[in-house]
Order: structure tokens, then sequence, then C-alpha cells
């Protein structure tokens, strides 16, 4: 299959909780695994981050992935999943799908990092929201967002907070003001407008104007939709494409978004 020039990503977050235990590991990889075959993509490597693993990626048919099932995935701290053509020889660098679940000590923080290449999953398909509902019903996430960029763009890099070398002055300001922002404030106020904003209730109850929340902004947005994803108070608002601008642009400068 041709690879697309764009993917999909999806990141998810979670601040000031305690090490996750084993299983959470297990059952992200038993859905990633689940949900990228039926996409068509075969895992081909993995990393893990815990006692007695390098930080190397090894084959999925090697020993080390062997042990980390048969010890029931015991002492992680984090774990990664790739998918690279056959005659990869640099699978950090040539992966068309990855899946990243990383618990972070120093900053109490737990994310989760999926890309996959548009020719297996777009954006605003059925696969794509069975992805988005499989891994919010994994934990108890703060926020998280979703959207579709360039392959050049390393959307992995927007998600984990790195830049990339390539971005504009407007661009590097704003991953700067995210980087700074402690976890506390991240989880009050948007980081952007995506197509895909998984909300918390404080984010949706922020005033961003006199006697306007976000929640009653978000729907009343042309094309836009605010449905409950989860019991613990997380909503997906979706953005039409042709209007994301529109509305990062509105919301800018309100007491709602970040920068």
């Amino acid at each position: 299959m041709e690879l697309s020039k764009s993917a999909s990503a999806l990141g998810l977050y979670k601040y000031d909780c305690d090490h996750p235990p084993s299983e959470l590991f297990r059952r992200f990889h038993t859905t990633i695994a689940g949900l990228f075959e039926a996409c068509g993509v075969a895992l081909t490597h993995f990393g893990a981050e815990g006692r007695g693993y390098s930080d190397k990626l090894s084959k999925i048919s090697g020993r080390m992935y062997e042990n980390m099932l048969r010890t029931e995935f015991a002492g992680l701290s984090g774990i990664s999943l790739l998918a690279n053509p056959p005659e990869s020889n640099a699978p950090a660098y040539d992966s068309f799908a990855s899946a990243t679940l990383n618990y972070v000590e120093v900053n109490r923080e737990l994310l989760a990092c999926i890309v996959v290449n548009e020719a297996f999953m777009r954006l605003r398909t059925p696969e794509y929201d069975s992805l988005l509902r499989s891994l919010v019903e994994l934990y108890l996430w703060d926020f998280g967002y979703g959207f579709s960029s360039s392959i050049e763009k390393q959307p992995e890099f927007h998600i984990l907070g790195l830049d990339n070398g390539k971005l504009s002055a407007e661009e590097y300001q704003s991953l700067s003001t995210w980087y700074s922002a402690p976890g506390e404030v991240r989880r009050m106020l948007l980081r952007d407008v995506y197509p895909y904003n998984v909300l918390n209730e404080v984010q949706l109850d922020t005033q961003i104007s006199k006697g306007m929340t976000l929640r009653q902004f978000a729907e009343s947005q042309l094309g836009c939709s605010l449905i409950k994803l989860t019991g613990d108070g997380l909503y997906l608002w979706q953005v039409p494409d042709a209007q994301v601008a529109r509305l990062r642009e509105v919301l800018f400068g309100s007491a709602v978004m970040l920068a």
C-alpha cells in the first residue's frame, strides 16, 4: 500500500497521578494491537521503559517482547508499539504507525500518543473514532485532542511538546508557552483548537466572555458537536476543518486559551 503524506494523531493527558499499574500497560497493548490489526497495520517493533529493559527498540519477534508478555508488563513505566516497513533498519525514524503510553515520574504525568499514516486510518472515520473511544475508556484522563497533520511536521512532536526544528516563530512561541505551563494549568485551559477536542468539566465551565462559557460557545457553533464521552466528565467537541482557524482566532486571548 502506498503511504499517505499525512497522518492522524491523538494525544491524551493525565496529571498529578500515581504510577499506573502494569494492568494499564497490558490493556493499552491489547487495545492498540487489535485496533491496528483491524486497519491492516501489523506491529513490527516495540520499546519499553522500566527495570530490565533497554532504551532501544526491539522486534516483536524477539525474546524481549516475549519476556514482557510473559511477565504481564510488570515494572513498566512506558511502552511504545510501532509498525515499520519490512526492510526497516531504523525503526525509530521510519514507522508509519506508532502508539506510546508513558509515565513521567518527575511530572506525575501520563501521556498517550498515537500517530497513524492516513493510508490506514484517517481522521473523522469510524476507525479513528473507535481508537479515540477505546483509549478514553482505558483511564481517567484530564483532556486530549486529535488532529491530522503532514508527516513532514512530525505530529508526535506536537503531542509530546517537542520542537521539530521546523516551527514558525508563532508555533515556537505557542510550544514554549505550553511547555512552561504546569500540569494544573494545562488541565484547566485549552492548548489550541483542534478538529477533536477532549475536554473536561472545568474547561467547559470556564467563561470566555461575560455570560458565555466554553460549553455554551461550543454548542452554538455551526457544524460543531459536543457529546459526552465518559461518566467521569469528559466530552468530545468536534470542530469542522473549515472552522478550526476561525474558532482559534475567536478564542485566542480569552480566559480559556493558554496562549
